[in-house]
């Protein structure tokens, strides 16, 4: 819990979380996530607590799931009294009362929640406490005190002190106006005082006043005096009062034992409204972040795109969040940051190892695409100095001490973060046992991100494919670090550039390199020509993408602009076909007219072969009408691909739409097929027909 605190600052993160929850209870369960024993326990726990998050996406603005909370108090010592079957309070039956109003109200909404999901079950679920309800609503006023009419006696006993206070009123007030002409008030309005209706008396004129003195202010300047005129009506008030206190007690007794055959249920709604209160404060975090579900997998890879600590967006204006592509998979099991001081390697490793805890704990996480992070059921940390002086640890023992921890309980499924692996010792020696430690944590399925300033850890990469080089950008024209991720390059530590900026005496920094061996002014070079080219590289990828973003636009704007002009073409050629077709189906009745009052064979077959022609001529100018539409739709993409012709064969059954009638296939010549309908052939496109059905051949 410390490290988490130290390095991730995760009970900042829980803290934020606990502000967005309504009820107290909700702010208890989200203070237990800063404890790992109360973290998802596996993947599919992990993926249930993603899905809870985003199933309340729809209903965070809704009153019924905020407004109506942020007033309710935790009923739980009012029904563990129950339990133990004690009497509660009028505020505390007024407590539950609410409770159970919000839980009726929840329950309504379940069929406006998708089904099957964990948020709609439970609302489903909710005990239905509406008798329970009814019976406090006999007792309770709508503001949640005690109703004068919780019982007849109730109703009488409350009837009669009230008549007896405004008997009293009214005998102080003529008091008042007596006393005031006398001069001996202290102010013109009566008080009360330990359990007694007085008079404020100036100091030194009690004499004129019958009555009881009751107490003296703390400056000695005036006496409070109950008047004898109400001494005996306040005695009355007094024993009303403690017969209506023993009528209140009966009834919440009678209250309390109805109400705790509800005990249970109550403790399931309690349960119910604070779980998703709790959701519900993750999900209203994540609005302020943007961040999205998360897919926790079983497979050994981060997918995070464009994404940044959620931190920063509490610390820093949004626009000056830079985001990283953060995406490494299989083989990597090693990631080695490495580059300049203050050039936001740490804040990577944390981005990192934040993530990891947001999977086993239903924070969404911020990412362009849907962020992919694997579950780890262990999280080690080894961040800043462990030196202690009260156990007398050194920086290097404190390294060691948190190591063979790590040892002793890594697993396949362990994430393990090292800031600075390979300080505070002999950098020979160090990187001998760093390079031990790596290939012992390589030996399981567990992946590490560590930072270093090792230029022999930084070779590891070239030697093993599961370790992977990434450094953050240095831009080499401002020297200053940009605090960008560049994946597969390593970095340059660039202590003497940050030393000359933060004004080391320029005689100290020569005399320094001159003490840079060949072999690391060489490597350091190399990486500096390494990051150069890869400016270059990014600077022209951003002007090309600009350059296909400005294409496409310009493409959609020139197609819709040209679209009309198609789609003109298409309808006036089809308004020509149409009156074609219109004349030769004309043509075609006449003939069949004609056919019907023909006598003689010869004549029969003469008018035949016209009508036979005037298909034909039909056929063609929807042929004509059909080639144009696919010829533009091919050129032009305006109009989708249309479905496979049919596959036919001598002798089908098929169905002409355009004559209503079916007939048998002749003969089939390419695109085109030749059909006997009844006693005549016509021809058309394989397109313009379609099988038979059974009653089509009738």
């Amino acid at each position: 819990m410390k490290d988490l605190d130290q390095a991730l600052e995760w009970s900042t993160w829980i803290s934020l979380a606990q502000n967005e929850a309504c009820t107290s209870w909700g702010k208890a369960l989200l203070g237990r996530l800063q404890f790992s024993e109360h973290w998802a326990s596996d993947l599919v726990a992990a993926e249930n607590m993603q899905s809870q998050t985003q199933e309340v996406l729809p209903f965070l603005d809704e009153p019924v799931f905020k407004d109506s909370l942020l007033t309710l108090r935790d009923p739980q010592s009012s029904l563990e009294r129950l339990r133990q079957e004690g009497v509660l309070e009028v505020s505390e039956l007024s407590e539950i009362q609410r409770l159970i109003q919000v839980s009726l109200a929840w329950k309504a909404w379940y069929p406006r929640t998708s089904p099957e999901t964990s948020f709609s079950q439970d609302l489903k679920n909710i005990p239905d406490l509406t008798q329970a309800s009814c019976i406090l609503s006999k007792i309770l006023t709508p503001e949640g005190g005690l109703s004068e009419k919780a019982s007849p006696r109730l109703q009488v006993i409350s009837s009669e002190i009230n008549h007896l206070k405004k008997m009293i009123t009214q005998t102080l007030d003529q008091c008042l106006k007596r006393l005031d002409q006398q001069g001996v008030l202290q102010s013109r309005f009566f008080d009360f005082r330990d359990g007694h209706f007085v008079l404020p008396i100036k100091i030194g004129h009690h004499r004129s006043v019958q009555g009881l003195l009751r107490e003296v202010s703390v400056s000695q300047q005036t006496l409070f005096i109950e008047p004898q005129e109400v001494e005996v009506l306040n005695c009355k008030w007094h024993q009303k009062k403690s017969e209506l206190f023993e009528e209140t007690q009966i009834i919440l007794k009678i209250t309390s034992e109805k109400l705790r055959h509800f005990q249970k249920s109550l403790g399931v709604i309690r349960n119910t409204v604070g779980h998703w209160d709790a959701v519900c404060a993750k999900a209203r975090l994540a609005r302020v972040y943007q961040g999205k579900a998360i897919e926790v997998l079983q497979e050994r890879s981060f997918e995070l795109s464009q994404t940044a600590h959620p931190l920063l967006w509490f610390t820093t204006e949004e626009n000056a969040i830079i985001r990283n592509d953060l995406v490494f998979q299989a083989p990597t099991q090693v990631l080695v940051l490495t580059g300049s001081n203050t050039g936001g390697k740490t804040v990577i490793l944390k981005t990192l190892g934040f993530a990891a805890l947001c999977a086993r704990t239903g924070f969404f996480f911020p990412s362009e695409h849907t962020p992919k992070i694997p579950f780890f059921d262990q999280l080690f940390l080894d961040f800043g100095d462990a030196q202690s002086m009260t156990q007398h640890i050194s920086s290097f023992s404190g390294h060691l001490l948190k190591f063979k921890k790590i040892l002793e309980n890594f697993q396949d499924e362990s994430l393990i973060l090292i800031d600075e692996l390979n300080s505070a010792t002999h950098p020979q020696e160090g990187f001998a046992l760093s390079r031990a430690l790596l290939e012992t944590f390589l030996t399981k399925k567990t992946m590490m991100i560590v930072t270093t300033h090792d230029p022999q850890l930084k070779n590891l990469a070239s030697e093993d494919s599961r370790i992977l080089n990434a450094s953050v950008h240095f831009d080499e024209s401002t020297q200053e670090p940009t605090y960008r991720l560049l994946l597969g390059i390593p970095g340059k530590s660039r202590a003497l550039e940050i030393a000359q900026k933060l004004g080391i005496p320029d005689q100290v920094l020569v005399l320094a390199r001159k003490y840079l061996d060949k072999k690391h002014q060489e490597f350091e070079n190399l990486l500096t020509q390494l990051t150069f080219q890869r400016q270059k590289y990014e600077e022209e990828k951003e002007k090309y993408l600009k350059l296909q973003e400005h294409f496409e636009s310009w493409k959609v704007q020139w197609l819709q602009e040209n679209q009309k002009i198609f789609q003109d073409i298409l309808e006036s050629t089809k308004k020509q076909a149409e009156v074609l077709l219109e004349e030769t189906r004309r043509q075609a009745r006449l003939q069949m007219q004609n056919l019907e009052s023909l006598s003689t064979k010869k004549q029969i077959q003469t008018s035949q072969m016209k009508w036979g022609q005037n298909l034909n001529l039909s056929t063609n100018y929807e042929n004509l009408q059909t080639n144009l539409e696919k010829k533009l739709a091919n050129h032009w993409d305006i109009v989708s691909p249309e479905e496979p012709p049919l596959v036919l064969q001598k002798g089908d059954w098929v169905y002409v739409p355009r004559w209503k009638n079916a007939g048998t296939v002749l003969s089939i010549e390419g695109n085109e097929v030749k059909i006997a309908l009844g006693s005549f052939q016509v021809t058309a496109c394989i397109a313009e027909v379609q099988r038979a059905s059974r009653s089509q051949r009738r």
